[in-house]
């Protein structure tokens, strides 16, 4: 039987789980409603690692530097004294957090205190067990999951730890992922993501699978899949934790830059006060509640945000 291309519709998209080719997986998922995370949760993660979502944070705290304490552009998402819980272990303690238009915002904390539940109830991923989370106006804790799973889909990028770039697929297959995803045609889909190949310096690399580059080469082709498709907010869970300190350099001075160019907004946890330092703020997270930095003078862009306490 002749090979499908990448992106080719199937027959049988309600049987995703049962599919052995990463373009039936694709396919079948396009058509229910999938979403990158979901996809990469069941097919995409390297051998021995976990999901993100389960993942537990590992590294100690450090200080965050300060920052300015008022800002007036308007505010595209917040957290509203979230609560969450797995079991008996409560890891959201009426935590609250605004995010303005336009903002790279880090979050730090030490190991275990929620700062990565916090990234995934303000996602969408994780529901909270009360509280409220805003995107633009609209609460999403109370979506039901197709809602957002569309949400996630086509407001919402993501960059993980370990980028999780689906080994099968070449690298600007999995740039043009989310773009599929959404019901982009193949041959549009692969266009845009090529753009993304100069604009991050891995030129050359668009048919490399992922066994064949760099830690710092994957992780900028994870970093151009999550923001192929101008997402409203880039989500990054420790996108420089894997990396040697120059390669993370490296991809937070593009992260940045290609956010700022495009207008996404950004929420990043981070370990590291030198990642911290490419945000307009930052806030620390600890024992599942929100503190803000002290009061200075305020970063390059001019603004800073006010919290919910």
């Amino acid at each position: 039987m002749q090979a499908q291309k990448f992106g080719a519709r199937i027959a049988s998209p309600s049987q995703a789980a049962r599919l052995d080719t990463t373009h039936e997986r694709l396919t079948a998922l396009k058509h229910e409603g999938g979403t990158l995370d979901t996809y990469l949760a069941n097919y995409g993660l390297p051998p021995g690692s976990r999901p993100a979502v389960d993942r537990h944070d590992r590294h100690p705290a450090r200080r965050a530097r300060e920052r300015g304490a008022e800002m007036t552009r308007d505010s595209v998402l917040e957290a509203r004294y979230v609560v969450k819980s797995f079991g008996a272990t409560p890891a959201l303690r009426g935590a609250s957090v605004t995010v303005g238009r336009g903002e790279i915002l880090a979050i730090m904390g030490p190991s275990g205190s929620g700062k990565s539940t916090l990234l995934h109830c303000l996602a969408g991923i994780l529901v909270p067990d009360s509280g409220q989370v805003v995107f633009d106006g609209t609460r999403i804790d109370t979506m039901p999951e197709n809602r957002r799973s569309a949400l996630r889909r086509d407001k919402f990028g993501f960059v993980f730890q370990f980028g999780q770039l689906v080994p099968e697929l070449t690298a600007e297959e999995n740039v043009a992922l989310p773009l599929l995803l959404a019901g982009a045609r193949r041959r549009e889909a692969l266009r845009r993501a090529r753009e993304w190949f100069g604009r991050l310096g891995i030129d050359g690399l668009e048919g490399h699978r992922s066994a064949e580059m760099s830690g710092g080469q994957a992780q900028r082709v994870a970093l151009a899949r999550g923001l192929v498709a101008g997402p409203e907010i880039l989500f990054a869970d420790e996108p420089t934790g894997s990396l040697d300190s120059l390669a993370g350099e490296r991809v937070m001075h593009l992260l940045t830059a290609a956010a700022r160019d495009q207008g996404t907004t950004v929420v990043l946890v981070t370990h590291d006060p030198r990642v911290a330092a490419y945000a307009d703020r930052e806030i620390i997270v600890h024992d599942g509640t929100v503190t803000t930095t002290p009061s200075a003078p305020a970063a390059p862009v001019g603004l800073a945000l006010r919290e919910n306490r």
